[in-house]
């Protein structure tokens, strides 16, 4: 990366030299809170109404009733939606590392 132009505008340097240097670190921490997020339990539970029911609310409710079918669904689900997270998290570690 080059160092700017002392005549460039404020905003592209902004643009072309630190978002692009501020960019995998944002990436990360995106990916850990959006991964974190949704397997958070104890927040979730404490503030969950009848008509907001998040997924691991769902899925702690449906093992306690013993509604097996409905824990396999929520957990297939869970699968689809954390497994791919971190997986990009794992690319990116070791694209990172590469450097």
């Amino acid at each position: 990366m080059t160092a700017p132009l002392p005549s460039a505008s404020p905003w592209r340097r902004f643009r072309d030299v630190i978002v692009p240097n501020a960019a995998p670190g944002i990436l990360a921490g995106s990916l850990m809170v959006v991964t974190l997020s949704l397997g958070e339990f104890n927040l979730t539970w404490m503030l969950h109404t009848p008509l907001t029911k998040t997924l691991p609310v769902g899925l702690a409710d449906s093992y306690a009733s013993m509604r097996l079918e409905v824990a396999s669904a929520y957990t297939l689900i869970f699968f689809i939606m954390i497994i791919p997270l971190l997986v990009a998290m794992q690319l990116f570690a070791e694209k990172e590392r590469a450097r």
